[in-house]
Order: C-alpha cells, then sequence, then structure tokens
C-alpha cells in the first residue's frame, strides 16, 4: 500500500511540475499583449499560443473576419494572416486558378502580410480523390 501510495504521488508532482513549465512557456508577455492590444484594438475572442520560443500567436476575430498574428516576445510584430472567402480572391487568381487547377476545389485561402508587403500565402486544395495539395501562389 505505501508503495502504491508512493508511486501516486510522484505521478502527481511530475504531472504538477509539467502542467507548471507548460503554463510558464504559454504566458504571454505583457509587450506582447501590449503590441497587441495597440494594432488589433477591436479584436474579439483572442487566443494565444505558444509559435516557437521567441514568439507568440495570437488566433482573434475583427470586424467579422479571422486572423492569426505573429509578435515577437518583445513585442514586434511579424506576421498577420487572413483567412479568405473565394469570393475575396483577386480577379487574375481566380482566373489563373480556373485555368491551371480547374480539376481542383480550394478548401482555404489565406494573405499574408508582413513588414515586407502582402503575398497570397498558401492555397489548399483538394483532388477529387481526396489528396491535400499546398499550392504557394503570389499576387
Amino acid at each position: 500500500m505505501n508503495k502504491y501510495l508512493a508511486t501516486v504521488s510522484v505521478g502527481l508532482l511530475l504531472s504538477a511540475s509539467v502542467f507548471a513549465q507548460e503554463l510558464a512557456r504559454k504566458a504571454i508577455p505583457a509587450a506582447v499583449k501590449n503590441a497587441f492590444s495597440q494594432k488589433f484594438p477591436s479584436a474579439k475572442k483572442v487566443n494565444w499560443d505558444l509559435e516557437s520560443g521567441t514568439e507568440r500567436e495570437a488566433e482573434f476575430k475583427q470586424g467579422g473576419k479571422k486572423y492569426a498574428t505573429n509578435l515577437s516576445v518583445n513585442g514586434t510584430w511579424q506576421e498577420t494572416e487572413q483567412n479568405l472567402k473565394n469570393a475575396d480572391l483577386p480577379e487574375a487568381i481566380k482566373q489563373t486558378l480556373a485555368k491551371e487547377f480547374d480539376k481542383f476545389k480550394i478548401e482555404e485561402a489565406e494573405i499574408s502580410q508582413t513588414s515586407e508587403g502582402s503575398v497570397y500565402e498558401r492555397w489548399r486544395k483538394v483532388q477529387k480523390t481526396g489528396s491535400w495539395f499546398l499550392i504557394p501562389m503570389e499576387n
């Protein structure tokens, strides 16, 4: 019985330690929260995640649209991605897709904005067989 209790106690301590470390890793620095609030003052339903050791990502809604943005731990904005509906795609891209990928269906489109400009970062397309393709497209 003592052996069982000792094993359970050690297990609980280890679990609590791992959980505390995970919370600390995901902690959002004040500089990140402040920079986010200034750049996206009307953001709603903000969910934070750990993008990397030096970046945090916020997924949120603003103006009825879904976004994800990355900020460095010192609060420097890195990138913002916006989900797009097919109807929101520029006409030139719609025409290219219709011509070169007419047998595919667009499942998801995003525009990525960085300090260097905007680019249609990736298009997830589905073939009739159900295979996934990632097709990078530029403006």
